[in-house]
């Protein structure tokens, strides 16, 4: 008999999943300490820095709720694997940007484009991979009905 209470076959859904999590943990840190260097050098605060990651984090949030049922439409159109793709990869743009350089212009540019890949980014990839695995795993889930 067959077992049925092990997800085999998700491990490169967990994999990519872990991955995407373990590098946006690693970075955040430093990015105080980037945004600081950037926008207010040699000084031990900056309320440019508080006011500008507020900004973002406000934006980034009513973003994501507005993205998130068009993220949810799309997959269903398009599939699950496709649109995980998406904001993976739009993840690594604007840390690929601050890698160039630190400058106070690059930074800018930075914060802009952390601004746009977080609204589609934040939310949707952890809701599109439990929505992956809801479709492939239904006896687990019985309040799902397969069409």
């Amino acid at each position: 008999m067959e077992e049925t209470t092990t997800f085999h076959g998700l491990g490169h859904l967990f994999f990519t999943i872990f991955l995407y999590c373990f590098s946006s943990f690693i970075v955040a840190p430093a990015i105080t300490d980037i945004s600081m260097a950037a926008l207010c050098p040699g000084k031990d605060e900056c309320s440019l820095a508080i006011y500008l990651s507020g900004f973002q984090q406000v934006i980034t949030g009513v973003g994501s709720l507005m993205m998130m049922p068009l993220m949810g439409s799309l997959s269903d159109k398009h599939g699950r694997k496709c649109l995980l793709t998406l904001p993976m990869t739009l993840h690594i743009l604007p840390l690929a940007t601050l890698a160039y350089s630190r400058g106070t212009t690059i930074f800018y540019i930075y914060y802009v484009l952390k601004t746009f890949t977080s609204i589609v980014c934040e939310g949707s990839v952890l809701c599109l991979a439990l929505a992956y695995v809801v479709r492939h795993f239904p006896p687990f889930f019985p309040f799902y009905c397969r069409q």
